[in-house]
């Protein structure tokens, strides 16, 4: 990897002296690539806490690097801020992604980092059961008061 950095530096010092049609090809290989990053950590961020449990600085440096990630919408049209709803062993993710997705500005100028943007229930197809994250928190119920109690310390960690 280490060379790889060392290639594109090298090239990146040389543009003004480049073949412009060697220099649009490489510039192309590179955002292809940028892009194959971005989807394969957004698709790690849908599975925080399912199948991996990074720690949440090691989650917070791989957004920082690769902000494009919170953004990616996985077969469903989900973001990585949905996955954690649904799965009690996200939930200490769900305030990190928010306040990561808001400096990235996830869902939008209105979108609150994601906090608002609307999840298609698979469910039911009509407009009125597309719901936002706050929305999916305050009535996703799994049956348990420790889910409960969960979902609620994480709507007051988002209040601050």
């Amino acid at each position: 990897v280490s060379d790889l950095f060392v290639t594109v530096g090298a090239i990146d010092a040389m543009n003004d002296r480049l073949d412009k049609e060697y220099h649009n090809h490489i510039t192309k290989i590179l955002e292809d690539t940028l892009q194959e990053i971005s989807d394969h950590t957004g698709k790690y961020l849908h599975n925080l806490g399912k199948k991996i449990k990074p720690k949440q600085e090691t989650v917070r440096d791989m957004i920082n690097a690769v902000p494009s990630s919170l953004s990616y919408e996985d077969h469903t049209g989900k973001l990585p801020i949905h996955s954690t709803i649904w799965s009690p062993d996200s939930f200490e993710y769900i305030s990190l992604l928010v306040k990561e997705g808001v400096k990235y500005n996830v869902g939008g100028e209105c979108g609150r980092g994601g906090l608002l943007a609307e999840e298609n229930n698979s469910t039911c197809s009509t407009i009125e059961n597309k719901l936002n994250v706050l929305q999916l928190l305050t009535t996703v119920h799994n049956g348990t008061a420790d889910l409960d109690l969960a979902y609620l310390e994480t709507l007051k960690e988002l209040r601050q």
